[in-house]
């Protein structure tokens, strides 16, 4: 439905259109008039009685959403909490190694593996390879590097810990 405001709330006289429902238009048809809300001084502020509006943009922003859930549970899936920690005990002395990080299994139980320092204790240390982290237990051997630096250690897999308990 197209209308004009009067000239207090518009000078220029513009047309302006609105989507009203099928008795608001007839009515508007049968009396040439029809009921505004207008901000003043913003006449491009303003609803029709009987004004209707579009679902498409709520349709948009559902649809937004929706795929926004979809890449944070595929990023929780394949990055998040549920990928695996490896922990090794040293076979050799730590060494430097250059940027960067890898995982090379050796044989059954041996694996190489390099990456950056994040964590370093009394017992071992722990790399950062980006989608693991690996802790490593020195079991006497040397480590010459430093936290937040690259490392190469070479190293067995750790056997699992096991607690035991008696039943009374």
């Amino acid at each position: 439905m197209q209308f004009v405001f009067d000239r207090e709330i518009d000078h220029d006289q513009a047309s302006w259109s609105a989507q009203v429902d099928e008795a608001t238009y007839d009515a508007a048809v049968a009396t040439e008039q029809i009921d505004v809300r207008v901000l003043p001084d913003n006449a491009s502020a303003y609803e029709a009685n009987g004004q209707v509006s579009s679902g498409l943009g709520l349709v948009i922003t559902l649809f937004a959403d929706l795929v926004l859930v979809g890449m944070v549970a595929l990023l929780w899936r394949y990055r998040g909490p549920h990928s695996p920690d490896l922990h090794l005990v040293a076979t050799e002395d730590v060494a430097r190694a250059r940027p960067g990080s890898s995982l090379e299994r050796l044989d059954e139980e041996s694996y190489a593996v390099v990456g950056e320092v994040v964590a370093i204790d009394d017992d071992g240390l722990v790399l950062d390879l980006g989608d693991r982290r690996v802790r490593v237990d020195l079991d006497g051997h040397a480590n010459p590097v430093g936290y937040q630096q690259p490392a190469r250690v070479i190293g067995r897999a750790a056997p699992e810990r096991r607690t035991r308990s008696s039943a009374g």
